[in-house]
């Protein structure tokens, strides 16, 4: 899934205790110009949910956290100076009144009352400035205009890590957020500035500084970016249904409270749902992260609601295909209608799955080898083939070092993960694939989301951490082709921008290696970067024929250190013989005049597609690429819109959130070169037919 989360681990916890009453929810407002410093992933993921939830839930999620800050800091009311108090309650104040601070549905969610709940006692200086419940309500009265508990602007300078010795209760009421604090990324125009200091000990003496300057100390920065869930139309947060349970407000919230009131929103969400138009209400984000004892009781809630959709046919997921991926294609759904017709949902770009000569060299690798590697390629899994395919496509991509890996998901999470340690920071594009996300969150929590595409951005993230963080090392990670957008970075600055500031730069080419360019260069070569990029990560899904994945470089020892510190390399079987053997038919094929052919076919089709698609008044993203996003607008018009095109002939692939963002469903439609410009505008014809056909099933 793409667009997916940077959150946190658990095992992150201790770099991430940023105070209590941050609990109060998310700030909806622009990044402060200054010196921007610590949010806290876990309690903001707790607080901001990231799926539509229904009144009941957010209510009783927004009671909890606002119970729990109050509670927290009750408990702690002797330890504040009137002094401390009136400080941090002029400046919550301030941030209150900053302009800008009520677009809920157009900023990030950010967090907010951190400088109320993040200024503990200061041991050495003994400048405590833990503010009372007094100063939580303004806070409060904003979260309530917005609809979500929280609002107003971050205070500009941090806030103390908490010290060790933070009360046992308040423990357990993180233990029991961090059972709430998986959430995926928004995919949405980012006003705030996303960046993050890292935690290198060389960042202490800049913030000691502060402390001393500002009279607190000040905390880590990691970023978390949640989705937008916010009700426009609501001026006032909805009172707590009458069968909330109670909860004595001067007690510290905890784990088991916790559970027990989102338990209680859960089921008065289900409650409220009836069976009529179920199926095109909720998304697979409500059942990540439902509480409970019951480990299965999340996959069951889930199967039920997925099996609501599958019977009314507006689930289009897990379809079987019925022969080879071509331009037509027969497929079957889970509910066993078959649908036989026009097919933009296979991944097979230059149309060589059953190319002659692949077919060849894949019989060829059979009957030399077997169909088993027999392990992974830090012990003897390789085979002679391995070695030619790696010298074959570093030739390619003008870089000579080049390390296969079993798929492409692989391929990213393990070159990010095998290279990136915890004091390491990484800048990664908010919309890159859930491989990159994913290794990131696994390597470090330094994470620093740039906005989509911004190099601007990407540039002053990291002018921060490295002036913050001379140290450790910052690893940028950006796409050629992005997969949900079809559009492109600027190669050449954010490579510029990573060697000026001691950086490695990562690109992941799966979309585009081998079905752009003239020599099927993709992006690199279309931007003139081949053999120039430090670090390139593909995959053989998309155009190759085949699983697999590779990272390439100019480092013979970052690839050898990759073998062994890899772990989808070092613990993973290698590619199948047979695998081998079908990429590198592939590759001399995307290398020869008819690749160039081939490719020049499947540029046509492009074309084809997306003209007539916006002369229809479709909304296409992205520039001319195998892939075509095509607007369709909200969820249930577009399950809708789905089906009636699978019934008119025409596959294709809806992408919904929380893969993109809520109520920006689109289709993503894959090109082949086998496609013609005349099938192409009569995909366009269906899915504009089916678009009006779901309106009026809606309207009616």
């Amino acid at each position: 899934m793409d667009a997916v989360q940077v959150g946190l681990q658990v095992a992150d916890l201790e770099r991430q205790r940023v105070g209590h009453a941050h609990r109060l929810g998310a700030e909806l407002g622009a990044q402060p110009r200054g010196d921007a410093l610590g949010e806290g992933h876990l309690l903001l993921r707790a607080g901001v949910p990231g799926g539509p939830l229904h009144a009941a839930e957010q209510t009783l999620q927004a009671l909890v956290l606002g119970q729990g800050i109050a509670a927290a800091l009750e408990a702690h009311e002797r330890q504040h100076t009137l002094a401390g108090r009136q400080h941090v309650q002029q400046e919550i104040a301030a941030a209150l009144q900053q302009p800008g601070g009520l677009a809920a549905d157009e900023l990030q969610a950010r967090a907010v009352g951190q400088r109320a709940g993040a200024e503990r006692q200061h041991h050495r200086a003994g400048a405590g400035r833990l503010v009372g419940d007094e100063a939580l309500d303004p806070l409060v009265q904003a979260g309530q205009r917005l609809g979500a508990v929280g609002g107003g602007r971050r205070a500009q300078h941090g806030h103390e890590h908490l010290a060790a010795a933070r009360p046992a209760q308040l423990e357990g009421g993180l233990r029991g957020l961090e059972r709430v604090a998986r959430r995926p990324v928004e995919r949405q125009r980012a006003e705030p500035d996303l960046g993050g200091a890292g935690q290198a000990a060389a960042q202490q003496e800049h913030r000691e500084q502060e402390a001393n300057r500002h009279g607190w100390r000040t905390g880590s920065r990691d970023v978390a970016v949640c989705p937008r869930r916010f009700d426009k139309s609501a001026d006032v947060f909805p009172a707590p249904p009458a069968h909330s349970p109670a909860h004595n407000i001067n007690q510290p919230v905890s784990g088991a409270f916790m559970d027990d009131l989102l338990e209680h929103a859960a089921h008065s969400a289900a409650e409220d749902i009836s069976p009529e138009g179920a199926e095109l209400r909720g998304s697979s984000f409500d059942y990540l992260t439902q509480p409970g004892a019951d480990l299965a009781a999340k996959a069951q809630a889930f199967h039920a609601w997925a099996q609501t959709r599958v019977s009314r046919g507006v689930f289009p997921y897990a379809k079987r295909l019925g022969g080879r991926p071509g331009a037509t294609a027969e497929l079957t759904l889970l509910d066993g209608q078959r649908h036989a017709g026009l097919n933009f949902s296979s991944q097979e770009y230059l149309s060589l799955a059953r190319h002659p000569l692949v077919c060849a060299a894949a019989q060829a690798a059979m009957e030399r080898y077997g169909v088993h590697s027999a392990g992974s390629t830090a012990l003897a899994g390789n085979v002679e083939e391995t070695v030619a395919l790696e010298a074959e496509l570093g030739e390619l991509l003008r870089m000579p070092e080049v390390l296969l890996f079993p798929t492409g998901w692989a391929a990213g999470f393990g070159a990010i993960k095998g290279l990136v340690r915890e004091t390491d920071h990484i800048i990664i594009d908010q919309l890159a694939h859930n491989c990159l996300h994913e290794g990131a969150r696994a390597a470090t929590p330094n994470i620093h989301l740039h906005r989509h595409l911004d190099v601007d951005h990407a540039e002053r993230l990291l002018k921060r951490v490295r002036q913050r963080d001379p140290h450790n090392g910052i690893l940028i990670v950006t796409e050629g082709c992005f997969s949900m957008d079809a559009d492109a970075p600027d190669l050449a600055r954010l490579q510029a921008l990573a060697r000026t500031h001691g950086a490695l730069l990562l690109v992941d080419v799966a979309h585009d290696l081998g079905s752009l360019g003239a020599g099927g260069g993709g992006q690199l070569e279309l931007q003139g970067l081949l053999g120039q990029v430090d670090l390139v990560m593909g995959s053989f899904s998309k155009t190759f024929a085949s699983n697999g994945g590779f990272v390439a470089t100019h480092d013979r020892a970052i690839k050898e250190y990759l073998r062994f510190y890899a772990a989808p390399n070092t613990f993973s079987n290698a590619l199948s013989p047979v695998q081998v053997a079908i990429v590198r038919a592939c590759l001399k094929l995307v290398r020869s005049d008819e690749g160039a052919h081939r490719r020049d076919r499947l540029m046509q089709a492009i074309l084809a597609l997306r003209g007539a698609l916006t002369e229809r008044g479709i909304t296409v993203l992205g520039h001319p690429s195998p892939i075509v996003p095509v607007m369709l607008g909200p969820d249930a018009l577009a399950r809708i819109a789905c089906r009636e095109m699978a019934q008119a002939g025409l596959l294709a692939n809806l992408v919904e959130y929380p893969a993109v963002s809520l109520n920006s469903a689109r289709l993503r439609m894959q090109v082949m070169a086998d496609h013609t410009p005349a099938l192409a505008r009569t995909a366009a014809g269906i899915v504009a037919d089916s678009l009006a056909r779901a309106r009026a099933l809606m309207a009616g």
